[in-house]
């Protein structure tokens, strides 16, 4: 294991390009650097370009590898890195609160059992006969334009606030609400009443030091079952789920070898 790497770091004036040519330019590099990609033999995973596009106005490109950070620890490192950039405006000592190791998280990994994990997961999923179908196959859609496409909605905050309510009032998340109503729609939409999902856990609700504040990769995606009953009492099945969800984040940690045996 390394302790240290050499970062790479790329500094660039632009200062003489012209305000109409800035965003292509900047655009170029972007895609550059995606087509980049990275070495997974090759330490770090990351580089960063400074770009300076004014007297006073630079442009700050950080890329980095998934296997590296997930969303969760993304934001705290922006977060540190701004407060360091503030340290050193008003000169100030550059002092920082020691980051929680991602080793802890590891050690904390090997002492858990796979096997209980593993039979925790082949009950979970027993007798589920497949994915979700909604009556078309992906590769259907590759190649036809006009068939696919993006869309969004956002509630009200009236609507929000009245879901948080709900959820207070009935002591459920916010969460368990959402990935309900997602259930539903599949269970809807496929004609099954038992549906099986991939979602995403972010990892972070093993019993570890700092865990909240650990940078690096803990994020996993893993099954979710839900059976609907169209005639079952809803807040009764939401609370149903939302216990179903509780036992399975205790094996949010298990990779997906082993939830597949």
């Amino acid at each position: 294991m390394r302790r240290q790497v050499p970062l790479p770091w790329k500094s660039l004036d632009w200062r003489d390009v012209s305000s109409d040519q800035l965003e292509a330019k900047f655009d170029s590099l972007l895609d550059e650097d995606r087509k980049q990609g990275f070495p997974l033999d090759r330490a770090p995973l990351m580089r960063l370009s400074l770009i300076q596009i004014g007297d006073n106005r630079w442009r700050f490109v950080l890329s980095i590898h998934h296997l590296v950070v997930d969303g969760w620890s993304l934001a705290q490192l922006v977060k540190e890195v701004l407060l360091a950039y503030q340290l050193l405006r008003s000169n100030s000592p550059l002092a920082l609160d020691p980051a929680p190791s991602l080793r802890c998280y590891m050690a904390w990994l090997k002492k858990q059992s796979f096997d209980e994990a593993q039979e925790f997961w082949h009950n979970y999923l027993q007798d589920v006969r497949g994915g979700v179908k909604l009556g078309f196959e992906i590769n259907q859609l590759e190649h036809d334009d006009d068939r696919l496409g993006k869309t969004s909605a956002r509630l009200s905050v009236g609507s929000t606030n009245a879901l948080e309510e709900f959820a207070r009032e009935h002591r459920l998340t916010l969460n368990t609400v959402v990935q309900a109503a997602w259930s539903i729609l599949l269970s809807r939409y496929s004609g099954e009443t038992d549906v099986v999902y991939g979602f995403v856990t972010s990892g972070r609700s093993a019993p570890v030091k700092g865990i909240g504040s650990m940078v690096g990769m803990l994020v996993n995606t893993l099954p979710m079952r839900a059976q609907v009953d169209p005639h079952a009492n809803l807040v009764s099945w939401l609370q149903q789920f939302q216990k179903s969800q509780a036992d399975a984040r205790k094996y949010e940690h298990s990779s997906l070898v082993h939830v597949r045996k």
